[in-house]
């Protein structure tokens, strides 16, 4: 299946909130991680952003 860049970027961005969903946060990293490195500056790359950092301090004010 050929992706164009936006695909690519949406795709990696659901893995990365259906991660945080399941409580998987190294995957959710990772998946950011990709995502970073095909557009650091996509609208994509700072939601995922902003999603593992909410999840990362919704954990530990637990």
């Amino acid at each position: 299946m050929d992706l164009n860049q936006t695909q690519r970027e949406q795709m990696l961005l659901v893995q990365v909130k259906a991660a945080i969903k399941a409580g998987n946060t190294d995957a959710a990293r990772d998946g950011y991680t990709q995502l970073k490195k095909i557009a650091p500056y996509s609208a994509a790359t700072v939601e995922a952003r902003e999603a593992i950092t909410k999840a990362v301090r919704g954990k530990k004010s637990e």
